[in-house]
């Protein structure tokens, strides 16, 4: 799809599209778990818990589908990174978010409107 980042297994050698996340650091994508293991031992040195990156609240709020504040967070960090070319990282939380918007996903209120959220039997209007 045009304008959609595209990323490679971080794992050195493999080729693939990498579409699992490291889980520690949410920059870093993989393949398989099993580059994931081959790549660990250079990965680890610069491997920093997503919850330590200024990107760490855009990360949680996609992952929780609120994507009105995820928006918000990402533009922040644009903003604050000035006129440069967004980096890997902005670049591919633009485009998750990019992608949850095409695909519907929302699970937000705001301004205490009722929102689409996961419940007991499903998902429901809260």
């Amino acid at each position: 799809e045009v304008g959609q980042v595209v990323r490679v297994c971080g794992a050195s050698g493999c080729e693939k599209s990498g579409t699992k996340l490291c889980t520690r650091c949410q920059s870093e994508a993989y393949c398989s778990a099993e580059c994931q293991r081959r790549a660990w031992k250079a990965h680890k040195a610069v491997c920093k818990p997503a919850s330590s990156r200024p990107e760490s609240e855009a990360v949680e709020f996609l992952r929780a589908n609120k994507l009105y504040s995820a928006q918000v967070k990402i533009e922040q960090l644009q903003a604050a990174d000035g006129p440069a070319a967004p980096s890997k990282t902005l670049e591919a939380l633009r485009s998750d978010l990019d992608e949850k918007i095409k695909a519907g996903i929302y699970s937000e209120i705001i301004g205490e409107r009722v929102a689409l959220q996961k419940v007991d039997h499903g998902l429901g209007y809260v």
